[in-house]
């Protein structure tokens, strides 16, 4: 297989990996998204393109919280 093929498919699952994390409501912001995203192979290939979304990783998160405490709460 084409080594810049798995490059940017390894980049790929990364990113969709943080969005996933990011959706999850367990983590509230990118930063301990990357801490989780560090141990996992492919993680320098991405941390550029990570950097780029991680505004986008914050309002994910933002909104599975807030998403999250409207079910938590009874009678809503």
């Amino acid at each position: 297989m084409n080594p810049q093929y798995e490059a940017a498919a390894r980049r790929k699952r990364m990113l969709d990996t943080a969005r996933a994390l990011a959706r999850s409501g367990q983590h509230p912001d990118h930063r301990s998204i990357f801490a989780q995203l560090e141990v996992i192979d492919g993680f320098a290939d991405a941390r550029d393109q990570l950097r780029i979304i991680r505004s986008q990783l914050d309002h994910l998160c933002a909104m599975a919280h807030s998403r999250r405490a409207r079910i938590d709460l009874p009678g809503r």
